[in-house]
């Protein structure tokens, strides 16, 4: 049995409003998983969990309806040609985006925009593993030193 995790799959709960540090995510069900007849390989896993670390940061941080998840992932995607350096330039510059520009920044380190260019590479081959990710400045618990 296949299970499939995507936006739709991911409830996000704040203690305190647009603070990314009290963000809590919670998995829904995953019983009504689409079998995908395609060879995907741990690569694909890494890509797919690069657009829900930039779901996770935009759309829970954001004005309300200044993005949803099909957006944030036609930005990467198609806007950007998955040139993520391009995409905070642009996102920079909107004020509706601000909160999850700025926890991307991570108090001017681009921590999270380094983690999303690396597991959004274009060639699969130059993707992180998913050990790299996790020690990932971004996600390896050194985060907390880095944020005011």
């Amino acid at each position: 049995e296949k299970q499939s995790l995507g936006p739709g799959s991911l409830f996000l709960t704040s203690i305190e409003e647009n603070s990314p540090g009290t963000l809590q995510v919670r998995l829904s069900d995953l019983a009504f998983a689409v079998d995908v007849r395609r060879a995907f390989g741990k690569a694909d896993d890494i890509y797919a969990a690069g657009l829900l670390v930039a779901y996770l940061a935009f759309v829970p941080l954001c004005a309300p309806n200044a993005i949803d998840g099909p957006r944030v992932q036609k930005l990467f995607e198609n806007t950007f040609q998955l040139d993520v350096f391009a995409a905070r330039d642009f996102c920079a510059a909107d004020d509706s985006l601000e909160h999850a520009v700025d926890f991307l920044n991570c108090s001017g380190s681009d921590a999270g925009w380094s983690l999303l260019q690396g597991m959004l590479q274009p060639d699969w081959r130059q993707r992180p593993t998913a050990e790299q990710v996790l020690q990932h400045p971004f996600l390896g618990g050194k985060l907390e030193s880095m944020v005011d």
